[in-house]
């Protein structure tokens, strides 16, 4: 009756008239992202880190390599979710700019990639990780002259290498995603990053300004006052401290049948399958 629609079967149904006028798409509660290392060189560099989130074209990756209809991000928390930033209204985080990544690069000491060091970039196995993955590594090499290394781990190998960061052996770019449970950002930048009350997945950076801007923010009724904090934090993570690099706000695609009523999308709750009627 309702079915989610993996990534390597969206042409073919796109392609089908039929299948197309069954598609439907709606928002997730999800952004995934890559963290990075800024413990181990070069990502121990701001100015390599800018540079890096400068060069990827996020539009590039959801329209001909994910082939999905995700919205590209430049902050972590949903738009969906009190506290985020409206991408329309103010600028807050890394563009894509090509420019201005190699003004970056050159700024860190790599003119056109000159003497880059290695950069390892690890993701869990699974295909769209690698496909991502794969695209991240052609646009760095297009736009900065760089090669970075490439590797997959199994999840329990995955985790292991990230928690906790360190200077030798994690990767100096890991791909994770979070779906969060309410639509606050508190439930977002704390629940993530925060190093004492949330899941720490950036432990070992230096994210002091960012845990006192959300700690500020967490006791706070008055929305306006939560909204700045909230907006501050943000800036300091993927902006001043570039500690990630938001990739996109997920949007899942599904095929529903005609003779399903009341079917509807709901990013947060599941699907109401109480309210679904049949009809010939």
């Amino acid at each position: 009756m309702y079915l989610r629609l993996p990534q390597t079967e969206i042409p073919r149904l796109q392609a089908d008239p039929k299948l197309y006028k069954e598609m439907h798409i709606g928002p997730q509660a999800c952004t995934d992202w890559y963290g990075f290392n800024t413990q181990r060189a070069p990502t121990d560099n701001p100015l390599v880190r800018k540079a890096i989130a400068a060069a990827i074209d996020k539009q590039i990756l959801i329209d001909i390599v994910v082939k999905k209809a995700h919205v590209s991000a430049t902050t972590f928390t949903h738009p969906l979710s009190f506290g985020a930033i409206n991408p329309k209204t103010e600028q807050v985080g890394i563009e894509f700019d090509p420019e201005q990544a190699n003004k970056w690069l050159e700024e860190a000491g790599y003119p056109n990639g000159q003497g880059f060091p290695e950069v390892i970039l690890t993701h869990p196995e699974g295909e769209s990780y690698q496909a991502i993955a794969k695209g991240i590594k052609t646009l760095l090499k297009h736009y900065l002259n760089i090669d970075i290394t490439v590797t997959a781990l199994d999840w329990d190998r995955f985790w292991d290498a990230i928690q906790p960061l360190n200077s030798t052996t994690s990767p100096h770019l890991f791909r994770v995603s979070w779906c969060s449970d309410y639509p606050d950002a508190n439930d977002w930048l704390p629940s993530v990053f925060h190093r004492d009350t949330g899941l720490n997945w950036l432990n070992g950076n230096n994210l002091d300004l960012f845990v006192q801007a959300v700690d500020e923010a967490k006791p706070i009724s008055d929305p306006t006052q939560r909204q700045e904090l909230y907006r501050r934090a943000e800036q300091i993570l993927t902006e001043q401290e570039v500690a990630i690099i938001p990739l996109y706000f997920t949007n899942a695609q599904f095929l529903v049948k005609p003779w399903v009523k009341n079917w509807y999308n709901m990013a947060y709750g599941g699907q109401h399958i109480r309210n679904w009627s049949l009809v010939d």
